[in-house]
């Protein structure tokens, strides 16, 4: 535990701090308790992550029921070039309960707040992955000033369900629209028997699918797997999970009816002008989707593949690059695709930067 103390003593620096050489991955006891606790309004505080210096800072922005510790295999490598932080959503991680209803115009306002409060300099680049992409999408739309930048990592985008049944012509939409409900009410199955069980403990038995496996360590890591596990016992999290679902997936009895988030995005819509822009997009993604066949999987994968291109089209400097062998967890499974264009986008903002 000493060594660790020691690495982020060193990593985490301040000012005008000189850049510092890290490890391409942060020592997972880095991502096992609190770092910084920035407060916000409401009395809340969201857990921020900061290692090394430079500018623009790159801010982490992670997918839905994920910390800040998913980016734990990129964080590092980009810290040795630039400011690179990582947060936890409210209720995620170390971070308070939101204490209202968690969608993408409330997660925008969070964010913007822990800017401020931190404070971090802008403009920065936004690295956001699943909906994380989508709230970073957002974010940049309503905040044009404070963004100079964005890497979305195979990110959801607005009326992406819609997307799914205009190509999934032959097959009956109404119950395509049947198996996205049961993905939120399986969330709010999890809810109650998380409510329901003793405190610190995870539901048991088949249950104990209520944990989230994306989200745990690829390899065996007992400190981190522990912390996850840990904090998927506590019934906040599942209250932000279920909120954060009702918010984007469509559950209303109008098939297609878009959801809160949807409308929300549909609001601040415009282009990005001349931003650098990286959109990745997963080859493998849709093999979580449960009971699909195969041609569905390839009409939804041309769905998902549009959305993408849509916003790379966004900015004029914007493109999309496809990860052919990689899931939905792109940073974990091919961390060095995330940390080119990382790389590609920071070096653009530098090169735009006016000298002084």
């Amino acid at each position: 535990m000493r060594v660790v103390k020691r690495l982020l003593a060193a990593l985490v620096v301040c000012g005008g701090a000189a850049p510092v050489e890290v490890p391409s991955e942060v020592p997972s006891e880095a991502y096992t308790h609190p770092q910084q606790l920035v407060a916000i309004a409401g009395g809340r505080r969201l857990n921020l992550f900061c290692l090394g210096a430079g500018s623009p800072t790159v801010l982490f922005e992670a997918g839905s029921g994920s910390s800040s510790s998913t980016w734990r295999h990129v964080q590092g490598t980009v810290a040795t070039y630039t400011r690179a932080c990582a947060y936890d959503r409210a209720a995620f991680g170390f971070s308070d309960p939101p204490g209202r209803v968690v969608d993408a115009a409330n997660v925008v306002d969070d964010l913007h707040q822990l800017i401020v409060a931190a404070p971090l300099k802008t403009p920065l680049v936004l690295v956001g992955h699943s909906i994380g992409g989508l709230y970073a999408t957002l974010f940049a739309a309503e905040h044009k000033d404070e963004v100079a930048g964005m890497v979305l990592v195979d990110p959801s985008f607005a009326h992406q369900f819609e997307s799914f049944a205009a190509k999934d012509g032959k097959s009956d939409t109404s119950k395509l629209y049947g198996t996205f409900r049961a993905m939120a009410d399986e969330m709010r199955v999890c809810q109650a028997l998380v409510h329901a069980a003793p405190p610190g403990q995870p539901p048991g038995g088949k249950e104990a699918d209520c944990l989230p496996s994306a989200v745990m360590p690829e390899h065996p890591d007992a400190v981190l797997l522990a912390a996850l596990t840990q904090q998927w016992t506590r019934p906040a999290l599942f209250d932000a999970k279920v909120s954060e679902a009702q918010s984007f997936i469509p559950t209303t009895e109008g098939e297609g009816h878009p959801p809160v988030d949807d409308d929300e995005l549909d609001a601040a819509s415009g282009n990005l002008g001349d931003m650098p822009l990286v959109v990745l997009t997963a080859g493998q993604t849709m093999g979580s989707f449960p009971g699909l066949s195969d041609a569905q999987r390839a009409q939804f994968a041309a769905a998902w593949t549009a959305g993408h291109d849509a916003l790379a089209h966004r900015s004029s400097r914007g493109k999309n690059v496809p990860v052919a062998d990689s899931g939905h967890y792109i940073q974990i499974d091919r961390p060095a695709v995330v940390l080119d264009a990382i790389r590609h986008v920071v070096d653009d903002v530098r090169a735009a930067a006016p000298a002084h």
